[in-house]
This record gives structure tokens, sequence and C-alpha cells, in this order.
């Protein structure tokens, strides 16, 4: 019986092994797919919030000042990108031939070793140093080598002994060694061209607008709305102005009557600027305004004080036909003389002055909390009690300052009016040549300039000198960690869970100070292949926020002949031909 039993149980056994044998083979392909594809890498990443660090680790700011007065830190850099060049520019920024101590702006353009027509379709277009004729610019081309190819090296030679704008450093020219070409320029820029003012570093496959580059870098915060629409823009920013307790402009006022003949009499009193620009109405504030008395459907933005309505026809830049303007008892026009038979009715003057001279309550100023610019985040995040979820908004002033605030405003607002009657009283009583005099010495003073800033201030817009602006599309991502990508990425090499943001290295522009900040910052940053992820790493370390701009374009924008306006930059023209077509027809219609 039991040597029956034996064939069937040997059976059996033979397909429980098969069975086994197909599941393992099974597990094991599981786990071989979940690891090519970095399902395990995920789980031990950290967090980059909580754990962020990138060597060197130590604090490296003492180091770079000391690099910046020109002396020895107390500890030596780790990264200097020491290569020799086979084609150098040290005088390439020196302007010889004209009178300009500086240059608004500098291309680096990372070119592949063979690109001999691209770098030639970029000479005749964007890259044309006499593009604009008052904007000193240079165009310089950032070249490694090939290896063994002793016929492209000579072409090389040969191009760079012609047009004079090639630097060419000794290391491999591949994909992967654009951080040692991106890293060479800034180098270059460092030690050889610092009287720029801006620089931008960009692939020699891009689409770029010089006029449009021009425009970005006189007004980055705004573009391109205030090309749009200039008079809302004025009004927007107005909005966005700082809230602080203390922070007051001066005015000048005239201190009589007399005073208002002679400008000379003029003293300066401080006014606070949140009077001084008209503020765009919120929902709620609307709401409340059109339940008002004499509230009128086509006047959509600030009420009459006085409660009158009227026809007001717009004709442009906040100027409005006289005879179309309400007026007061008197029959004298509110608001700034401006001369002629146009005035401004959006001065501040008209807001305050019959209220107060009436005793009416004053209006409260609206406590608005202004949008931080990343200087002002990076100032404030070192601040003690700065919470990590309130990012983008201005801190708050204490009851007590807001108080303070208040009744300053209030005494302000009484001297305004003060003003606001002064000018009335004498318009009243003088005619011909003498208020003809009278407005231009009103046009051409202190006080029209101060209260008209706002609209200047928006379209005559220069950064400082020590705004380290880092610009592009910038990005915030994770790592690749499936094994099959080209921007893998192992754990040992990065191992957080997020990149810092990063600007994508197809185009981007840097202020000087930006640049020379990221430059040093970089000698103390470890290397890493990729160089948009190396220069967020770079940007992080030296407390500099990338700024975000939709018209850097890094994939190839959809071309029509009216959609390339306010394009800055737009990845995807290796072709030459294609690109000189596109950038010739821009230029002709005025946008590049």
């Amino acid at each position: 019986m039991i040597a029956s039993l034996a064939p069937y149980t040997q059976r059996r056994l033979r397909m429980i092994s098969r069975i086994k044998l197909k599941y393992i083979l099974i597990f094991a392909f599981s786990i071989f797919v979940l690891d090519f594809f970095g399902a395990f890498t995920h789980v031990f990443e950290l967090s980059y919030d909580t754990y962020f660090k990138y060597p060197y680790e130590g604090d490296i700011h003492s180091f770079i000042d000391s690099l910046k007065h020109r002396k020895k830190p107390e500890m030596d850099p780790i990264n200097d990108y020491n290569y020799s060049y086979i084609h150098d520019l040290k005088d390439f920024c020196v302007d010889t031939q004209n009178d300009f101590r500086s240059l608004r702006i500098v291309f680096l353009v990372k070119s592949s070793a063979e690109h001999f027509q691209r770098r030639v379709a970029i000479r005749n277009t964007w890259g044309f140093k006499k593009r604009f004729f008052d904007v000193p610019t240079r165009t310089v081309f950032l070249l490694g080598i090939h290896e063994n190819d002793e016929d492209l090296q000579k072409r090389i030679d040969e191009e760079s002994e012609k047009f004079k704008d090639i630097l060419q450093a000794n290391f491999i020219d591949s994909y992967f060694n654009n951080t040692i070409k991106t890293m060479i320029g800034f180098k270059w820029a460092y030690n050889h061209c610092r009287n720029s003012k801006f620089y931008m570093f960009v692939d020699d496959d891009i689409y770029v607008s010089v006029k449009n580059v021009l425009r970005f870098i006189r007004n980055p915060a705004y573009y391109p709305e205030y090309l749009k629409d200039p008079n809302r823009l004025v009004k927007r920013a107005s909005g966005r102005q700082r809230n602080e307790a203390d922070h007051y402009d001066t005015v000048a006022t005239p201190e009589d009557n007399d005073a208002l003949m002679d400008m000379e009499g003029i003293q300066t009193v401080e006014m606070p600027t949140n009077i001084l620009k008209t503020e765009r109405t919120t929902v709620r504030e609307k709401i409340l305004m059109r339940q008002r008395e004499g509230w009128k459907h086509h006047n959509k933005s600030m009420p009459d004080q006085s409660g009158r309505s009227g026809e007001i026809e717009d004709v442009g830049d906040g100027l409005f036909r006289d005879n179309q303007v309400p007026k007061d008892s008197s029959g004298i026009h509110e608001g700034p003389l401006v001369g002629g038979n146009v005035i401004e009715v959006n001065n501040p003057l008209n807001y305050v002055g019959d209220s107060v001279n009436q005793s009416e309550e004053v209006p409260k100023v609206l406590s608005r909390i202004a949008r931080a610019t990343a200087r002002e985040k990076i100032l404030m995040r070192r601040k003690e009690g700065w919470k990590s979820h309130n990012k983008t908004r201005m801190p708050i002033a204490d009851d007590q300052s807001i108080k303070m605030r208040d009744e300053k405003v209030d005494k302000k607002l009484l001297q305004i009016s003060k003003v606001q009657k002064l000018m009335r009283r004498d318009r009243s009583v003088v005619v011909g040549d003498d208020q003809a005099d009278l407005v231009n010495r009103f046009n051409n003073s202190m006080l029209y300039k101060k209260l008209t800033r706002g609209r200047r201030q928006v379209l005559d817009f220069e950064l400082p000198d020590d705004v380290k602006l880092f610009a592009g599309y910038v990005f915030v991502s994770s790592p690749h960690r499936h094994k099959s990508s080209k921007w893998y990425v192992s754990l040992e090499e990065y191992p957080y869970d997020l990149w810092p943001p990063y600007v994508t290295a197809g185009a981007y522009i840097l202020s000087k100070a930006a640049m020379i900040e990221m430059y040093l910052t970089s000698l103390y940053t470890q290397h890493f292949r990729f160089d948009d992820i190396y220069l967020g790493l770079v940007a992080k370390k030296a407390d500099i926020e990338p700024f975000h701009c939709d018209e850097f374009h890094f994939y190839k924008k959809d071309y029509t002949k009216y959609n390339y306006k306010y394009v800055i930059s737009s990845h995807g023209y290796g072709d030459p031909g294609e690109m000189q077509e596109i950038w010739n027809e821009q230029k002709g219609m005025g946008n590049a």
C-alpha cells in the first residue's frame, strides 16, 4: 500500500516545487522592476524641508565676505574650476571705441564646439553687439574641446581669430560637463567683465528678444504687465506699497500764500506714502461704495467725496477733459494744475480736502498687507519668531504702532487740506499771465513731482545696484530615481526628496550683485553634474531666491506672428535658418 503511494507523492512534490519556483521568479522580477523605477529609493529619501544641507555644510558667509574684501578666508575654497583657457577674452568688456564705462548686459552663450552655424546665426541676429546703438552689450560664446579632433579645433581657432568672441577652456565638451562650462563663464565674468549690470546665460538653440530682455531688466516685478496697461499697474503697484508704521515720504508743501507764488519758499514735511498713492479697491469696498447715495454705474473706481457725479472722458495716461470733471461751488476744478484744458484727477488731494475742512471724520487708511519681495522674505526669515507657514506676507505691525500711524496720518491729512485750500484761494484771484505763471511754477515744483511719482516709478523704474536678481523659468521638482532616466540621481549623490528651487538652464538673467555672490558661493559648493540644479544649490546657499517669469519658455513656444510680442526667450531653435527667419520677422514688428 505504501509502495503504491510513493509515485503519487513524488508527483505532488514536483508540482509544488514548480509552483514555488514560479512565484519566486515573479517575486524576484517584481523587486527588480520596483528597484529599477526607484520605488525603494523614494522610501529612504530624506525630507528637504527638515534635513537639507549640502557640502560645504558650515557657515560660508564669512568666507565670502573675506573674498569680497580681497582677504584670505579662514578656509580655502573646495571647488575652483581651475581650467586653462585655449582662447581667452581678458579685454572683451573694455569699450575703447565709445564712451561707455559700463555695459548694460552681457550674453554668455553655452555653445557646443561643432555648432558653427548656430553661432553665425546668433551673431547676425540677437547677438549683434550694436543691436541698439545707445545700449552697450556684449556676446561671448562658451566652448569646451573635443579630444583628438584637430580639424574641429583648427576651425574654432579660425573662428576665434575672425570674430574674437570665443571663450574656450580645456575641458571635454559634453552634456554632463555643462556645469563646468557654466562656471567657466561665471569665473570669466567675475575676473574680467564686472563692469556690466546684468548677465544672461543662454543656450545656442534659443530665440532671444533683446528688446524684451531690456524691458524685463528695467522692471522685472511687473513685466510684461507694465507695458500692457501702465495706468492700471500704477493703481495695483500703489496697493502693494509697504505698510510699515513709520515709513514716510517727504513732500514739499507751501507754508503760506506767498510761498505758493514763490516756490523757493517750499519746505519739506513728512507724508505717509500710503496716502499719496491711489489703492486699487477691493470687492468689498466696491460693494460698499455702490450702496452709497449718488453712485453711478459708469464710475467704478472711486466715488466723488462730495457726492457729485459726472461724465468723465478718459483721454489716456489718467488724464481727463476739464469740461467734464466735476466742479466745486466756486467753479474751480479740484485737483492739481497741469495747464491747458486737461487736468489729472487721480491726485490724492482730491480725496481729502473738503472732508477735512468740513470737520468730517477722517477716513482711516486701509491697512493692506503687501506682498513681500524676495529680499524681504530672506531678511524676515532670519528674524526671531518667524513662522515657516507665513512665507509670502509682510509682518503686521502691532496695535500700538498702528494707532501711532493713524494719529500721524490724521495730522498729515490736515496739512494736505491746508495746502489745497491755499491753492484754491490763490487760483481764484489770479488771471491771464499770472495764472499761467502759477501753473508752470506748480508743475515744475517738488510738490507736483512727488504727487505724480507713482506713474514714473512704474514706467521709469531702475533696479538698485545691490539687488540680487536671478530670474528665469523657476521649477520646484523631485529628483529622478528611475535608473532608465537621463537625469537619474542616486541617494548617495543627493538624498533629499526635493530639489531647491532652480531656474531652467536654457536661459536666465543675473544682476551683477547676484553673479558675484553666486560665483563666490560656488567656491564652497560641491560640484553637481546638472548645471541648473547646481545653480539652484548655489542660490540656496547664497540666500538668493530665484525669480520666476513665464516669458522665459523652456520649451518651443508655438509661433504665430503676433504671440511673440513679450517673449523673452524660447527653446527649440536648433535650426539656424528658422531662428533667423522668426527673429527678423519679430524685429520688423518691433518685438525683437
